[in-house]
């Protein structure tokens, strides 16, 4: 028995206006419109003229003195979601810029931008700092009306090079990719509530392969995008602030509403943009009943310390929920989307619920293995794109895209490598795939 797209919609409304999660069975996280490459009030043009020229001002060092001269404009006359999304990305991406341009980090953001950019990140219910939203699914055109990976490119990088195009092109299509198997996922619940095992064992073989489609994806970033220039060059920009003991980097940044202001207002921190903020991936652990309990509190607390240690808030037990925390930085609707899905229950807890069936479990126990070998090819495309550059002896001569020398001195890569999200890099995603793994058998 095949479900029928009328029994997804009663589980999810995606066929009303507007959809409550904006989510697409089609497109999945990524907007059903491809995202605004300008907006169209003129009130707005000096953001466009910046995010414009931002590569060549962060190579100049001279984005500090340039956001500076803004004026400071609210978003009145920004209109749609899509407006608002478009603001978010330049105004993130100009964020980051202003914060690690220059010999030293800034530890504050003017008024032109800090004033515009809490509204917009109010209406979208996310983070005020660059986000994967930002980098990624409301950052991005497609040429020739042709939507290959070749055919995808940023609207907004901060270097101007086709790697950091290239780096959004393939988030881009594992994001569509993705996106294919939001209705797979639903059907999976549906054929659960309906303890209809035959369709189980059919859409969990089909998730398997779309699995292993976008695992073979993640891996082409090695054809256009070099390991030096997304580590020496792009990856700076992606930074957060508060995860170091660096006495160098700043622990806060005062988003200043007002000059006046300046000395009483509060401070702030973030983590930095990343992949594991994309909803994506959280949804095939709740749907499979994959749990990272603890994640970053393991008994032995090396996990904790480096990031508790580091200036992290935690909680009253000194605990961070990765997940948890990454869920924070993603959209507000796509956070309620993943709410929903956990009222559920997981494939692995209804299968130790039923009766021993040889081909669903074996179907489960697949999809498992594709999910551990995606995370195997995080693992790759981290130690070359990350640990491997950190560790290089001739890092020093590589240019650094004016990023602050502060960033230089902390040393990316010395003891623990830590992502942009704020974590201990390789522990972190071994311990992901190692709990992954772990679910595969009932």
């Amino acid at each position: 028995m095949k479900i029928q797209v009328a029994r997804l919609v009663k589980l999810f409304p995606f066929h009303r206006a507007p959809r409550p999660y904006q989510v697409s069975l089609e497109t999945g996280f990524l907007p059903t419109k491809t995202p605004l490459d300008r907006l169209s009030s003129v009130k707005h043009a000096p953001w466009e003229n910046i995010f414009d020229q931002l590569p060549s001002l962060i190579s100049a060092s001279q984005v500090r003195a340039s956001i500076i001269a803004l004026p400071v404009l609210n978003c009145d006359e920004l209109a749609t979601v899509e407006e608002y999304r478009r603001a978010y990305a330049i105004l993130s991406l100009l964020t980051n810029a202003y914060i690690w341009n220059g010999p030293s980090p800034s530890d504050y953001l003017p008024p032109c931008i800090v004033v515009p950019l809490l509204e917009v990140a109010n209406v979208l219910h996310t983070k005020p700092l660059v986000t994967y939203a930002a980098i990624v699914l409301w950052n991005f055109r497609i040429r020739f009306h042709t939507p290959s990976t070749h055919n995808v490119e940023a609207l907004g990088t901060f270097t101007g090079s086709e790697d950091e195009s290239w780096f959004v092109a393939i988030m881009v299509a594992i994001e569509t990719q993705g996106g294919k198997c939001i209705a797979l996922l639903l059907k999976i619940i549906s054929a659960k509530e309906l303890k209809d095992d035959e369709s189980l064992f059919d859409y969990l073989e089909k998730l398997h392969q779309r699995l292993q489609q976008i695992q073979k994806t993640l891996l082409r970033l090695y054809e256009r995008c070099s390991p030096d220039v997304l580590y020496h060059r792009i990856r700076p920009y992606h930074a957060g602030f508060g995860g170091t003991s660096n006495k160098e980097l700043p622990k806060r940044v005062r988003y200043v509403k007002d000059f006046s202001e300046l000395g009483s207002t509060p401070c702030r921190q973030f983590i930095g943009g990343s992949g594991a903020q994309s909803t994506l991936l959280q949804c095939f652990d709740i749907i499979l009943g994959v749990q990272h309990v603890g994640l970053l509190s393991d008994t032995a607390g090396t996990i904790t310390r480096s990031l508790v240690g580091k200036g992290l808030p935690s909680d009253s037990n000194g605990d961070i929920g990765f997940q948890s925390r990454m869920r924070e930085y993603m959209p507000g609707p796509h956070k309620q989307f993943l709410k929903k899905l956990s009222e559920y229950p997981s494939v692995r807890g209804y299968l130790q619920t039923r009766p021993a069936n040889p081909s669903s479990t074996a179907a489960f126990s697949r999809t498992i293995a594709s999910v551990c070998a995606s995370r195997s090819a995080h693992i790759q495309i981290a130690t070359r794109y990350i640990i491997i550059p950190a560790r290089s002896e001739e890092r020093a001569k590589v240019q650094r895209n004016g990023i602050s020398n502060a960033q230089e001195k902390a040393g990316y890569g010395q003891e623990t490598i830590m992502g942009t999200g704020g974590t201990s890099t390789l522990p972190l995603l071994r311990r992901m795939r190692d709990e992954t793994s772990g679910v595969g058998t009932r």
